[in-house]
């Protein structure tokens, strides 16, 4: 089964969110839920953790996820 290219974005993001975040923070933890459940609860959860974080910080993490997502389309 193949993955689709929103299940791809979320695993991305949720890399991303780690990397920048840590692993053990409550927002990559919500979002390594919702990547192996695919609940859309836990979409949502993993959204209102992520809507709370301060604004540099996804900036970060975008800066993050565009980066990861140019390399994964190198190789």
């Amino acid at each position: 089964m193949t993955d689709t290219v929103a299940e791809k974005a979320l695993r991305l993001l949720q890399i991303s969110v780690a990397d920048i975040t840590g692993r053990e923070s409550q927002v990559a933890l919500a979002l390594s839920t919702a990547v192996h459940s695919g609940s859309a609860i836990d979409r949502i959860f993993a959204q209102q953790r992520f809507d709370n974080l301060d604004l540099y910080t996804r900036k970060r993490i975008k800066g993050r996820a565009i980066y990861e997502a140019q390399m994964f389309s190198v190789h």
